[in-house]
């Protein structure tokens, strides 16, 4: 089964055409909640950039056909704020996924989880 190469989270992002090469600008590692009213709130609408990079072993089927999925849960309340489903095969050692979009609301403080799972389609064990 592939292996989980990488997950970047950042407000904002771009491809070199040329090379491939991905560039990640302003990485979310925390949101800046500021008091407003007596409350904590989030800075909202954020941009956010999930990069999600699956490397190939040498034992997988060169013509697999596989499944992702991705999602960013809030913890501790665990609602998922968004997620993203592909299909996909590999044409090199690495297959890339890149989904942007804007976090619209966030349930409180707590810490932003982006999991992402992929499996031989047709099969049901997902590799987390």
């Amino acid at each position: 089964m592939p292996r989980l190469a990488y997950i970047l989270c950042s407000q904002s992002g771009s491809e070199d055409a040329q090379t491939d090469l991905v560039s990640a600008f302003n990485l979310i590692e925390t949101l800046p909640f500021a008091r407003a009213e007596g409350q904590l709130v989030a800075p909202i609408p954020l941009p956010i950039r999930v990069v999600v990079c699956w490397m190939r072993m040498p034992s997988d089927p060169p013509d697999g056909e596989y499944e992702l999925e991705l999602a960013c849960e809030h913890v501790p309340t665990g609602t998922v704020l968004w997620n993203a489903e592909e299909h996909y095969q590999f044409d090199s050692t690495f297959y890339r996924f890149i989904v942007g979009g804007h976090l619209e609301s966030v349930p409180g403080p707590g810490m932003l989880l982006v999991r992402a799972k992929t499996r031989l389609k047709g099969t049901s064990e997902w590799l987390a």
